[in-house]
């Protein structure tokens, strides 16, 4: 197969990682059609802008300008983000805290995410290192993805809990059946299920828990018929 992009220490557990030339082609033609697709929004709106007359119909049409630039920058953020090394700065944070802070960012951020979680009580006192930025952002692509491979009528349950290996985080989300591959969900850049994404999400979360020397397995309980994310940090004893 033609090999376009080499990477060390990408969404692989380890080792050198080859990306298939027809992958990269298909993310630049997603990417490069969604640029287009905002700047001619932006396009119509100032024209509209430089033809209208009326007051209040332009600065509602300069207000959705503004909304569509900042969307269209956010986008370009994301797709930077998730290409590049994660630069880690750690500092010591309480799960519980995380838990709470999480909770707010999502709240705050996400309300149409929220609604579908529900926070289970954390009493750990576990303390660990991390870049709390970075873990908190990998966090809600997580919970985004748990939501999206889910029925929009079912809860998405959050919890965390002392184990032998550290803090363990548990994402749970009804699943009918296993969702195909999901064990190496992530894995391989510019792979992705859902249809217009670029497949940089769970790959990018893979980075931060590696830099963080975390680890991250999806578990299928089919008794339950329910799909867990698990990850574990190393705490500070």
């Amino acid at each position: 197969m033609p090999q376009a992009l080499h990477e060390s220490g990408g969404g692989s557990e380890g080792g050198l990682e080859t990306i298939p030339v027809h992958l990269l082609e298909s993310f630049l033609r997603q990417l490069s059609h969604d640029v287009r697709n905002d700047l001619n929004a932006m396009e119509l709106l100032v024209s509209y802008v430089e033809y209208e007359k009326s007051d209040g119909d332009v600065g509602n049409a300069l207000k959705q300008l503004h909304d569509a630039v900042r969307y269209g920058a956010r986008r370009m953020l994301r797709v930077s983000r998730a290409v590049q090394v994660p630069d880690v700065e750690y500092i010591p944070y309480p799960v519980d805290i995380f838990l709470e802070d999480l909770r707010e960012r999502v709240e705050t951020e996400r309300p149409e995410l929220a609604r579908r979680l529900v926070w289970e009580r954390c009493d750990s006192r576990d303390v660990a290192l991390v870049d709390a930025g970075l873990v908190l952002e990998a966090f809600v692509e997580l919970l985004d993805n748990a939501t999206a491979f889910s029925s929009s009528e079912t809860s998405v349950h959050v919890k965390v809990e002392s184990c032998d290996a550290g803090a363990k985080w548990t994402i749970s989300q009804h699943a009918s059946e296993c969702p195909p591959g999901h064990e190496g969900w992530g894995r391989l850049p510019l792979v992705s299920t859902r249809r217009s994404h670029y497949g940089l999400g769970l790959c990018w979360v893979r980075r931060v828990l590696k830099a963080h020397r975390a680890t991250i397995v999806f578990v299928y309980h089919a008794a339950e018929q329910k799909l867990a994310t698990e990850v574990v940090f190393a705490v500070q004893s």
